[in-house]
């Protein structure tokens, strides 16, 4: 489960999604070539994680169906993500 309110935004994404008319979070999650590395770290380990690299937590494993699910205020959001050309 991602929180779309906890995702950084490069620069100028805020902006472009002015733009476009759509929320800077939507655009930073579906967007496409700007990126961060995702990785899920069990609670135990935290600490240690932390000490090894500079993160941003973003959201939480939870039970249910296998798949990302976006949250924005704890309320569920429908993203479709970016599709590369053929």
């Amino acid at each position: 489960e991602i929180a779309l309110e906890r995702l950084p935004l490069a620069p100028g994404v805020a902006e472009v999604a002015a733009q476009l008319d759509v929320e800077a979070a939507d655009l930073a999650a579906t967007g496409g070539e700007d990126f961060e590395l995702c990785v899920c770290v069990s609670p135990e380990r935290r600490a240690g994680a932390e000490a090894a690299s500079e993160l941003v937590w973003v959201g939480e494993v939870v039970a249910g169906e296998p798949g990302a699910r976006f949250t924005a205020g704890g309320a569920e959001r429908r993203l479709a993500g970016y599709e590369h050309a053929a």
